[in-house]
């Protein structure tokens, strides 16, 4: 069977192109017997758990991946590569290499050389077509810079890096293209046939023009004599594609052979709650409990109120807090609601079922007594439903 796929597309969750929606892209793989696909958003992996989700879900191979910028040095941008998991370790990779564009304070967002050489492994590099380190600025560059910046990258991705080749019909293709087939002869690195894909028919070319222009700040009129984009970078069948590359038949079999290279699968979902680090002796089970007594004491202290009825419900509260492993969660809640409250910064009283917590407001983080006003702390945390516990908490707009 054909693993066929476009291993270079853009959905509707990369903010600067891209218009495919994720359950269309499925809908459509299923429709064309497609057994495999792969996003490749720039900058981002924002799509990963529901693309993976839906694609298991329909029995198509999904294949995670992002286009991201290369620097060459603070000030200067060297055009994208193409990076695709293996793995769910080269997905970890994938995340720092991302973590570290977006948090560098670099005026340009890109990663540079070092920065893939610490997180390379497991991942698949291509290099970009048209707008990557083989495309269009290549006519503006010396072959001999090219080659070091090839021999680099493929020495960083042994055996993991392929020269990326696209037939959109774009300006100045045939040359840039030309120039990489050499290059690529001549270092011995395999060639790859992608389309760039921004859209799933021809007929949502516009439909990305839009999101383009939004995205550039520009009037659609302003764009009519672009080179950017094309009409025909769509989701092109297997058919087409082999039509396209006829004359490079080795392009089109390594997306057979990349495709059987990465084998991605995210480990069962669960939730990591961080702990909240005790700053007592106390073990945390003593340690939360005494928290959440010395709020009720207080509260006690200066309102007459059924005391039992109270220190029943806390009890009851406390131990199905701890039985479901929220303790540190409500503990770190309240941090942040005292620190605000300590450093005037208004917050809400709290609502939502949260407010239905009698432990919640002992501690502070609401400031309704759920007793009083008859609220469920069952419609916030019981253990015959396990969910998530969610804090409605409002902040002003001013210090948030």
């Amino acid at each position: 069977m054909s693993n066929f796929t476009q291993l270079h597309l853009h959905s509707s969750y990369s903010l600067n192109s891209g218009t495919i929606k994720i359950d269309d892209l499925i809908v459509f793989a299923k429709k064309n017997n497609i057994t495999s696909l792969v996003v490749t958003d720039y900058i981002n992996i924002f799509s990963a758990v529901k693309f993976y989700q839906k694609c298991i879900q329909s029995s198509i191979k999904p294949i995670i991946g992002s286009e991201i910028p290369l620097l060459i040095n603070e000030n200067h941008k060297l055009d994208n590569i193409i990076l695709l998991c293996q793995n769910i370790d080269g997905y970890h990779n994938l995340n720092k290499i991302l973590s570290h564009i977006h948090t560098s304070r670099s005026s340009h967002l890109g990663a540079n050389l070092d920065i893939l050489e610490k997180y390379n492994s497991d991942l698949i590099c291509l290099s970009g077509g048209r707008n990557g380190i083989c495309g269009l600025s290549t006519l503006n560059k010396s072959t001999v810079e090219v080659k070091k910046i090839l021999d680099k990258i493929s020495k960083i991705f042994t055996n993991r890096f392929y020269i990326e080749i696209d037939r959109t019909e774009r300006q100045n293709e045939s040359y840039y293209h030309d120039k990489s087939l050499s290059l690529a002869s001549e270092l011995n690195i395999p060639v790859v046939a992608t389309n760039d894909v921004l859209f799933l028919s021809e007929t949502d070319y516009e439909a990305n023009e839009v999101k383009v222009a939004i995205n550039q700040k520009t009037k659609l009129d302003e764009r009519a004599n672009q080179v950017e984009y094309s009409p025909n970078q769509y989701f092109k069948s297997e058919k087409e594609m082999n039509s396209l590359f006829s004359d490079i038949p080795s392009s089109i079999e390594n997306i057979n052979e990349i495709v059987k290279r990465c084998n991605f699968k995210f480990p069962n979902f669960k939730y990591h709650l961080p702990n909240f680090p005790n700053p007592s002796e106390k073990d945390d089970v003593t340690y939360f409990k005494d928290c959440c007594e010395n709020g009720l004491k207080k509260y006690l202290n200066h309102n007459r109120i059924d005391e039992k009825k109270y220190k029943d419900r806390l009890n009851v509260e406390i131990n199905v807090i701890q039985s479901m492993g929220f303790a540190s969660y409500f503990l770190i809640v309240q941090e942040f609601i005292l620190w605000a409250k300590n450093n005037d910064v208004p917050v809400g009283p709290g609502r939502g079922s949260g407010a239905g917590s009698l432990v919640a407001f002992v501690l502070g983080i609401t400031n309704i007594d759920p007793i009083k006003y008859n609220l469920l702390f069952e419609r916030f945390l019981n253990s015959e439903r396990i969910s998530m516990p969610d804090f409605d908490i409002d902040f002003c707009m001013n210090k948030r």
